[in-house]
């Protein structure tokens, strides 16, 4: 069993050893990834960032057969650089001796393309990069020489090695609003042709990782660009759900110990239930919660300091508000108009209301087609916002997927 130890509120990372929980969400990804690639979305602030550097972490910990790489993407400007965060965290895996790559595919196309001085360069030198002139040209050919690279590494066993692309989705569209929309097509095609080509292999597996959805950027190029590729038709899709109920306990214990305080321990547990279940078991949230009570209330857990925090939580104009606001801002953001505002529509009535809501129901509160609406709610539904059931006839509901979520956008939107 588990002891519980010091851990601090907060909305910004925490070391691997450190992040609580998520044993079964690691082994549930473990199992798809022996025998394919997955896609990873889900909405910001979710977890899936703290949950992947859990997962490549502890892969190389315990030295696991099939061991994983974390690569954060947002923010590469250019194809070019692409190719550099890359070679650079492999080249830092390698400085810990796990990781054997002789990076000949790379080595040889470099000497190529450069000339003099630049020639010489070894791979380990600093200034080795992939983003110069000469290879604005030659990018997909640096790109594939480092996957390929990877995939011929040296082991005394067979290893898989998995990529964890995190926010690739981000980047892409960023390429796109900046004009770099053929960039980001040609990057999907390559992805989709390496995965192609090192199939029999079986020594490569990715994870790509977003907080806006593949799919948005996929339908965006397909709107604005009349792209047909297929890009992720060899990945499966890996819901990652809130903590279970004793991951979001024990988060509490740690987060307990870092200075709260309660009056007796039959409270105290009475207190972690009521704040892993209003905070729907998000851990950013429960941090949040717990964040709030030290700064405003002096470390006290109690159930009046525990609705006072949620509210705050709901309310305020702080981080937290960046968070729930970015949930309607996304949809004005990567949608268009008339799509967006159907879709907001559709969140301020199941706001205020308890009860699930079927098409026809929604309908008859709607000045939107039934078209519109069936194409709002598949999107919000896809987009983790709501959840989809069928009543006895069929009928699909819909609903909030986050009760938190919920009571934000009826405070604050509805």
């Amino acid at each position: 069993m588990q002891i519980p130890y010091p851990l601090s509120p907060t909305a910004g990372t925490i070391a691997p050893d450190k992040i609580v929980g998520r044993m079964e969400e690691i082994a549930q990804l473990k199992k798809m990834l022996v025998s394919q690639s997955v896609m990873l979305d889900e909405i910001r602030r979710m977890g899936k960032t703290l949950f992947l550097q859990k997962f490549a972490y502890l892969s190389v910990q315990n030295n696991e057969p099939n061991k994983a790489i974390y690569f954060i993407f947002q923010g590469t400007q250019d194809i070019n650089s692409l190719t550099d965060v890359l070679s650079n965290e492999l080249r830092s895996k390698e400085k810990h001796g796990w990781l054997k790559v002789q990076m000949n595919r790379c080595h040889c196309l470099y000497h190529t393309l450069l000339s003099g001085a630049k020639a010489g360069l070894k791979y380990n030198d600093i200034e080795f990069s992939f983003a110069l002139p000469e290879f604005k040209t030659e990018w997909n050919r640096a790109f594939r020489a480092c996957i390929e690279d990877l995939a011929d590494r040296q082991t005394d066993k067979h290893e898989t090695i998995t990529l964890i692309f995190d926010e690739l989705p981000m980047m892409l569209w960023q390429w796109i609003s900046n004009g770099k929309a053929q960039d980001a097509m040609a990057l999907l095609d390559l992805l989709r042709a390496i995965h192609y080509d090192l199939k029999d292999s079986s020594r490569i597996r990715f994870v790509f990782c977003g907080s806006i959805g593949m799919a948005v950027v996929l339908a965006k190029l397909r709107r604005d660009c009349q792209y047909t590729g297929e890009a992720f038709n060899f990945t499966q899709n890996f819901p990652l759900p809130p903590m279970t109920d004793s991951d979001a306990q024990f988060l509490c214990e740690c987060l307990y110990l870092s200075g709260f305080q309660c009056d007796n321990e039959t409270n105290k547990l009475a207190c972690f239930r009521k704040i892993t279940e209003t905070c729907n078991r998000l851990p950013y949230f429960i941090n949040g919660v717990f964040g709030i009570i030290q700064i405003q209330h002096n470390g006290l857990v109690s159930g009046e300091t525990i609705e006072n925090a949620i509210y705050a939580l709901l309310t305020d104009t702080g981080s937290a508000s960046d968070v729930f606001n970015q949930l309607n801002e996304r949809l004005t953001i990567y949608y268009p108009a008339d799509h967006a505002e159907t879709m907001h529509n559709c969140l301020n009535v199941l706001a205020n209301t308890q009860l699930l809501l079927s098409e026809t129901e929604l309908a008859q509160k709607l000045t939107a087609d039934d078209d519109q609406i069936k194409a709002a709610l598949e999107t919000l539904w896809r987009d983790e916002l709501l959840t989809r059931t069928f009543d006895k006839n069929e009928n699909r509901l819909y609903a909030f997927k986050y009760s938190l979520i919920k009571r934000w956008w009826k405070l604050n939107k509805a």
